[in-house]
């Protein structure tokens, strides 16, 4: 991700109420263009499963992530700007 839609995704980040764990893992998403399992989550942020899964339910609702299914295996990867914009959720 370029530093111009780094930027327009942080502004609309800026518009959702997240918590510090929950920013941390998008900047991490963001850095390394990754995807997120509930485990990484756990792991990298400290937190039970539970709130791991309120944690991601969360910014799936909010639009941030979006769920997809890999090997059988659910994991999260960042919503991509061409979505937020087509949703209209991200202002060009």
């Amino acid at each position: 991700m370029n530093d111009k839609d780094k930027l327009a995704y942080y502004q609309f980040l800026n518009k959702i109420k997240l918590n510090t764990k929950q920013r941390a893992m998008i900047d991490v998403l963001i850095e390394n263009k990754g995807y997120l399992s509930n485990s990484m989550y756990q792991e990298t942020q400290g937190v039970t499963k539970l709130t791991a899964s309120r944690h991601i339910k969360d910014m799936l609702n909010n639009n941030v992530l979006k769920k997809s299914t890999i090997a059988g295996r659910t994991k999260y990867e960042l919503t991509s700007l061409q979505e937020l914009t087509k949703e209209r959720l991200l202002e060009k």
